[in-house]
């Protein structure tokens, strides 16, 4: 199957370059950032700031991508989104493997298909 265009679509996050450790989600990552900016010489903010704009870099390389950067949840255009593209999300920091879409397009059938991976999420799993 031939893919039209591969929509990325990425979750909003802080921007890196101006947020401060107060903006941060949980007391176990703002505590992560203060440790993290009293051993390492680049700031917690700066790395992620760089992570994102590598991330950024991989996810424009691919072929036939529009990238989305919502600020909420209907920002997505499904009236863009044709039966031959594909929708991939992730977080700023993530990013595809270069053959992502050559591997999807080798899948017989992807029409009307959802295809989920799961995540880990360090310090956030509890079993039940």
């Amino acid at each position: 199957m031939r893919i039209g265009t591969c929509h990325v679509v990425i979750r909003k996050t802080l921007d890196w370059q101006t947020a401060g450790h107060d903006q941060l989600v949980t007391p176990f990552i703002r505590d992560t950032a203060v440790l993290w900016d009293s051993i390492f010489n680049l700031s917690y903010m700066a790395c992620r700031a760089r992570i994102k704009a590598i991330a950024q870099d991989a996810r424009r390389a691919l072929p036939r991508v529009r990238i989305v950067e919502p600020d909420g949840a209907g920002d997505l255009d499904l009236s863009r989104v044709q039966p031959e593209d594909v929708v991939l999300l992730c977080d700023d920091d993530d990013w595809y493997h270069p053959q992502t879409v050559a591997r999807l397009e080798a899948v017989d059938r992807l029409h009307d298909s959802v295809v989920v991976w799961p995540d880990g999420m360090y310090g956030f799993f509890a079993p039940k």
